[in-house]
């Protein structure tokens, strides 16, 4: 059984709670107060793996406490909509009208009453299965390889695809959609392209496709493929501006 808390020394344990204090950044003066020397090495190790063991522990207790707290603002906000519409429906069946038709609630201490107001609801059942479908489409012409054939998708095709599609997956509802709808949806398309590629060729054609079709609207998302540079560095021998291969020390207790 590992030591408790209260095992640690004291002074250990002041040093400690002010690192904690200071953001977990060592300070010259709380490095010196840390320093270790061959006498009690041993000891101070023990120490500082029982204190690495709290914090781990108390980690796992702050991350069980967050869960409980988004469950419990979820239940909050779910508890407020049901109490809302209790009252919403009091106040459109037995409320009070005022000169201008406005219905409300009085008690003296307070008034309730109801505020219209127009926003959207956009059905993303609906818009996910219209994106899959048209996702379905170009993913099959790009493996038939029968895109350069054509230079559009017909529209009235597509919208019995959408249509056909959700009628097997017993969805009749998705399919419920004009050519009108389609202006709506703006699709952000992700392609991964190394920068290398955009320089020339096919690359560089897209890149002035982009500009034509979305001249403002465009960004730039790098990502490294850390496997792959890792592979190229490593076993192919090539040398690397942007990453380089470290090895890490990872503590393993016992």
């Amino acid at each position: 059984m590992g030591k408790s808390i209260f095992d640690i020394d004291r002074e250990l344990l002041d040093i400690f709670e002010e690192l904690e204090e200071n953001g977990g950044e060592l300070t010259p003066e709380i490095e010196e107060k840390l320093k270790l020397n061959e006498e009690e090495v041993t000891s101070k190790v023990k120490n500082y793996v029982e204190y690495i063991n709290k914090l781990k522990a108390d980690k796992a207790a702050i991350k069980a406490e967050k869960d409980r707290l988004a469950a419990l603002d979820k239940s909050k906000d779910n508890t407020i909509k049901s109490l809302t519409n209790l009252v919403l429906y009091a106040i459109n069946t037995f409320g009070k009208e005022d000169k201008k038709g406005k219905k409300f609630f009085d008690w003296g201490t307070g008034k309730v009453s109801i505020r219209p107001s127009v926003s959207v609801e956009v059905d993303s059942n609906k818009i996910d299965h219209i994106t899959e479908t048209l996702k379905g489409v170009f993913a099959n012409g790009i493996f038939m390889n029968t895109l350069q054939c054509n230079d559009s998708v017909d529209v009235n095709s597509l919208l019995d695809s959408i249509q056909q599609t959700a009628i097997a997956e017993n969805n009749v509802a998705a399919g419920e959609v004009e050519v009108e709808d389609l202006d709506d949806i703006t699709i952000n398309v992700t392609i991964p392209v190394s920068a290398a590629k955009l320089l020339n060729g096919e690359g560089y054609k897209l890149m002035e496709q982009v500009g034509h079709t979305s001249p403002d609207n465009w960004d730039f998302k790098p990502t490294v493929d850390k496997k792959t540079l890792k592979s190229k560095i490593v076993e192919e021998g090539c040398t690397s501006n942007i990453g380089k291969v470290v090895t890490n020390e990872n503590l393993n207790i016992k």
